[in-house]
């Protein structure tokens, strides 16, 4: 793997910098760039012949804990795949059919995982299988690495994985674990034969904790004669860090970095600041977030540099003549490009589920140039929403991972031709143009499929009976009101009328209740995306 710097960072209060990726046998990345997550393998809606045709992710990011069971008496299938003929077809790349030119990052948890009921042993980390959790120690894990041959693989870390910020006593244990750990997986790594070769790169994990509670670990990490040698890149798990490894770690700076927050970055405006301090790949947690809730997104970068007048918004909204079918009315004008007639904002994204779509000729974005945008309308994926077609969440998912490829792409265009003070301007241009968080989706989730969750013996299906829902669906198929929804005001293009919100479908269901951890789940009997929508409807009730 070979890492360049093309641009270094524009100044001393910006980071930002310009960088090329390069692995045998996989296209190369440009960097600033994101990690599609995935979820058992699969990134949500999307089969590997979509993928190659029209979406092409720069690199997918995997968890092992999706692959493996609890019980080591039978061999996961995912480590049964013999090695193919091609020395760019990994056996990771044939167990989950992704495209051969995709970079493959392996992690031994997901980005965004399940606590574990007891923590983790001094021996090893508590993975979520599919079976339940057990620990997995480090040469357990290279041994696991050997035979499927990631291109990056990140080792483990004493993670907690809760909101709250451990104590001094916890946090210090979480640096010493880490750095015995990595230890003793650098020393495990090289004698297997099919890692040996140094095709699979190693990114060390950096804590979410205090700098001064890990610098120790820190300084052996940038050492030549500590782990820096062995070591490619960084995977940080708090972003707020990187200023001090800059400023303290010099031989770290050359390193190539990931960002693998769980919840670093839920909107664009934090992916910009993430960039800003010198991140060059990020996993974007809200992406598969926002496909399932039914909104395709309708950001640039930079932002539109003319703008409605927000009172000339106010009168054009008010004075909307009335829907004629196949005639583009103000309604249905592209809300991308108008600002909100209160805020004066543009839209991070467009609802899809509302009734001000039905027919609307338009794509999502005017100016997008996907497969969804150039074939099909609103009205159509407004009708595929509201008759629950998988087709609908493909089609979001197409136009959303391509307006994240030129979002980025448009990063790299400003960062190569700005300086420090132009980049820091275009920034804030964006987060004076646009609304600090994403509309709500308004509909139903799409149905819940098996990588989704992880699933244990007694589960209660999760999906609705489609006989039982279309009974109590209203006249034009909208989706039936239940206890658990609340009536809001629709200030965007609604004329006035009232939309539904359901309180469990704000957020797709790979990501868990950051405040529930497994004993949690191990009670209710279920896996993290039933957990959720219980916990929200529970909150909504009460």
């Amino acid at each position: 793997m070979f890492f360049s710097i093309l641009k270094p960072t524009l100044s001393d209060s910006c980071a930002a910098r310009l960088g090329r990726l390069s692995v045998p046998g996989r296209n190369a990345v440009s960097t600033p760039n994101f990690i599609a997550l995935t979820s058992r393998g699969a990134i949500p809606h999307l089969t590997p012949d979509v993928l190659q045709r029209h979406v092409q992710p720069p690199g997918a990011y995997l968890a092992l804990e999706d692959f493996v069971e609890k019980s080591h008496k039978t061999t996961p299938p995912i480590l049964q795949i013999p090695s193919s003929s091609s020395s760019n077809i990994s056996p990771l790349h044939a167990f989950t059919s992704l495209p051969s030119p995709t970079l493959m990052i392996l992690s031994p948890r997901r980005a965004a995982a399940v606590k574990p009921p007891q923590g983790n042993l001094k021996s090893g980390m508590s993975i979520f299988t599919s079976t339940g959790f057990q620990s997995l120690t480090s040469p357990a894990y290279v041994s696991s690495i050997s035979k499927i041959r990631p291109d990056i693989v990140i080792p483990l870390a004493d993670l907690t994985y809760s909101n709250h910020s451990p104590v001094a006593k916890r946090q210090a244990r979480m640096a010493e674990r880490t750095e015995d750990w990595l230890e003793e997986f650098l020393s495990e790594f090289p004698t297997h034969a099919s890692l040996a070769k140094g095709r699979t790169k190693i990114f060390a994990p950096v804590l979410p904790i205090d700098h001064p509670m890990q610098w120790e670990y820190l300084n052996r990490l940038s050492d030549a004669d500590g782990f820096l040698p062995q070591v490619s890149g960084l995977a940080l798990n708090d972003v707020d860090i990187l200023p001090e490894i800059h400023t303290s770690y010099p031989d770290l700076t050359p390193l190539p970095v990931l960002s693998v927050a769980a919840a670093g970055a839920p909107t664009p405006h934090h992916l910009l600041r993430q960039v800003s301090l010198g991140v060059d790949l990020l996993t974007v947690p809200f992406l598969n977030a926002v496909s399932d809730s039914g909104v395709g997104m309708t950001f640039v970068f930079p932002p539109p540099s003319t703008k409605s007048d927000p009172s000339a918004a106010i009168v054009m909204t008010q004075s909307q003549p009335e829907e004629t079918p196949g005639k583009t009315t103000g309604s249905q004008q592209d809300d991308a490009a108008f600002p909100d007639p209160i805020t004066g904002l543009l839209p991070l994204g467009t609802n899809l589920w509302s009734p001000t779509h039905r027919l609307s000729p338009l794509p999502i974005l005017l100016s997008c140039a996907c497969y969804t945008c150039k074939n099909h309308s609103r009205a159509y994926l407004h009708h595929l929403l509201n008759a629950r077609e998988m087709l609908a969440w493909v089609l979001l998912q197409i136009h959303n991972h391509h307006v994240l490829t030129t979002f980025f792409s448009s990063i790299r265009d400003v960062l190569s031709s700005s300086t420090a003070a132009a980049w820091e301007e275009a920034c804030k241009d964006f987060a004076r143009g646009y609304e600090a968080e994403f509309p709500i989706g308004t509909g139903e989730r799409p149905r819940a499929r098996g990588y989704h969750f992880k699933s244990q013996g007694g589960d209660k299906p999760i999906n609705k009976k489609q006989w039982d829902y279309e009974l109590k669906a209203g006249p034009d198929g909208e989706a039936p009101m239940e206890e658990n929804t609340a009536v809001v005001d629709d200030q965007r293009g609604n004329g006035g009328e009232t939309m539904l919100v359901d309180r469990t479908v704000s957020e797709t269901p790979v990501v868990p209740d950051p405040n529930m951890d497994a004993r949690d789940l191990d009670e209710r009997g279920v896996g993290f995306a039933e957990s959720m929508a219980t916990a929200e409807k529970k909150a909504g009730a009460g």
